[in-house]
């Protein structure tokens, strides 16, 4: 049975800038047939789906350990190890919504993800913009009634070693790609100062997620931090040192 679409969670400052996109990859023991044609929780969505036989190297991209993706997903609370041995199929959600002015479209690929769960067997989705793994209890447990926490779907990495010696640590945010607006990076973050750095750009995230927008040269004042000017960079998907897989702005200290 294929689940109501909700009243969406809104954008309550929604200004107009460009595209949001969604990737969800799931782990199950085999694939299921989804697609609905005109079903709305299907709106704005693709469903691939790829089996572990066919491409062996592309699926343990995600599962092995000693790759980026599953190296999180090893360390996810609750993962049931037996069953993520068993999966041989991975489900692929993807979508992108021009210009969303509410946040609707997150909550229908989490029906779906739930869906795959309850009915599939699921044993892992990761969100692959914030590189976030949900188990399969975790996601069978979403209420109906979800309240939205920008913490749920998108991450902040505080990196442990510095990029050049003795410039600081960056410390970022990933998965904003989701809201359509670029992640926020600020340099120069002394260890101790991590969780300060990181509240402030979980403030600053959940600001754009609810419909703001910061453009090059624009000065944000975060509470406890000196006036920050943005810097916007384009897109690094793709570039050899791809960080964000998505536009970015960086924060810095503006002068004077």
């Amino acid at each position: 049975m294929i689940p109501n679409v909700p009243a969406p969670w809104p954008r309550p400052r929604y200004i107009s800038a460009g595209p949001a996109r969604i990737a969800y990859l799931v782990l199950l023991p085999d694939a299921v047939e989804l697609a609905q044609k005109n079903h709305p929780l299907f709106a704005d969505f693709g469903i691939e789906s790829k089996y572990r036989g066919d491409d062996p190297s592309w699926f343990e991209g995600w599962v092995n350990p000693r790759s980026a993706f599953g190296s999180l997903l090893m360390r996810t609370p609750g993962l049931d190890m037996v069953a993520l041995t068993q999966c041989k199929a991975a489900m692929i959600l993807t979508g992108e919504v021009a210009d969303p002015k509410d946040l609707g479209h997150l909550q229908r690929a989490f029906l779906v993800l739930k869906l795959l769960a309850q009915k599939a067997g699921a044993v892992a989705a990761c969100d692959v913009e914030s590189m976030m793994w949900w188990t399969k209890a975790a996601l069978e447990e979403l209420p109906d009634e979800w309240e939205f926490d920008v913490a749920d779907h998108m991450r902040v990495v505080f990196e442990s070693q510095e990029r050049e010696p003795g410039a600081g640590h960056l410390c970022h945010t990933l998965g904003l790609a989701k809201f359509g607006r670029p992640d926020l990076a600020i340099g120069g973050v002394a260890p101790e100062h991590a969780e300060a750095a990181g509240d402030m750009l979980e403030n600053l995230a959940t600001a754009l997620a609810e419909g703001d927008n910061f453009e090059g040269g624009d000065i944000v004042e975060p509470e406890g931090f000196p006036p920050l000017r943005c810097e916007e960079l384009p897109d690094d998907t793709g570039s050899e040192d791809t960080t964000f897989g998505n536009r970015s702005i960086w924060l810095v200290p503006e002068e004077g």
